[in-house]
């Protein structure tokens, strides 16, 4: 056995064995994940399974969405991105695009659905991985509110976490520093600020 750890979630084991579509204008496909940490959404991989039609399927157009826990269902939207378009990668198949946030979104512990909404009443076949059953938490909803999935399978999208911030471990001391002083630097979470002169100077 080979376990392999990424930088994010699965429930597929990579494959796609059918294509799972929804033929409904604004029709939307979400994922449920749990987090257990506070962490950052960076992208989401998405296969587009290229069984049929393929450029018409380029050509629709689709946005990623995150949506709140509604109680065991998706509920408020907490992010929803600018428009994409699915593309296929060449090589072989199952090999999975990445779909970039515009910008990475901070998730606190907890549950999110994760997925998107299609602006085009085209089946976008999105990957379904029928070997690995988690069709509980795989929802989806054309326009009469949320249903779960009674098709066993999982769906292959991946969010991926893991936003990289550029790193400040300490301020730069100018030369007014004889006339106040910041402590303790580097700072983490307080930075105090201590001026012995006259409150009204310029510094």
């Amino acid at each position: 056995q080979v376990q392999k750890f990424g930088k994010y979630y699965a429930y597929d084991d990579g494959t796609a064995e059918q294509g799972y579509y929804l033929n409904a204008y604004g029709a939307k496909t979400a994922v449920r994940f749990t987090l257990n940490e506070a962490d950052t959404l960076k992208s989401v991989r998405i296969y587009f399974d290229p069984i049929v039609d393929g450029t018409a399927i380029q050509q629709s157009s689709f946005r990623v969405v995150v949506w709140d826990n509604g109680g065991g269902t998706p509920g408020s939207i907490v992010y929803k991105d600018s428009l994409s378009y699915p593309f296929y990668l060449s090589g072989s198949y199952n090999k999975m695009p990445t779909f970039n946030l515009t910008s990475c979104l901070p998730l606190g512990v907890g549950t999110y659905y994760i997925g998107i909404q299609q602006t085009t009443n085209k089946g976008l076949n999105i990957g379904f991985d029928r070997n690995t059953n988690h069709k509980d938490a795989l929802y989806y909803d054309i326009g009469n509110g949320w249903v779960q999935s009674a098709i066993p399978g999982s769906l292959m999208i991946n969010p991926v976490m893991g936003c990289t911030y550029p790193i400040y471990v300490g301020m730069k001391e100018l030369a007014e520093k004889d006339k106040f002083q910041l402590f303790p630097n580097p700072a983490q979470n307080t930075l105090s600020i201590k001026y012995p002169g006259n409150q009204l100077e310029n510094v």
